[in-house]
């Protein structure tokens, strides 16, 4: 997976957006942030899954789709 890969691609834990991509990385610092995550500690599992879930929310509003 290429650092600039929008999607991860073939991850093993099922995890769907690359959160090293330049638009990904500021949103997951924010999401982070408003979990109360400590830096320089990976997510758990389901923090990790609720970010896909919330960018995916990020993205139907930045398209203006609202589930």
């Amino acid at each position: 997976m290429k650092k600039s890969d929008l999607y991860a691609h073939g991850n093993p834990y099922g995890y769907r957006y690359n959160v090293n991509h330049p638009w990904v990385h500021p949103i997951y610092l924010e999401y982070c942030r408003g979990i109360g995550a400590r830096s320089g500690y990976p997510l758990t599992d389901l923090q990790r899954r609720g970010f896909d879930q919330y960018l995916e929310e990020h993205i139907q509003k930045k398209r203006g789709r609202r589930n």
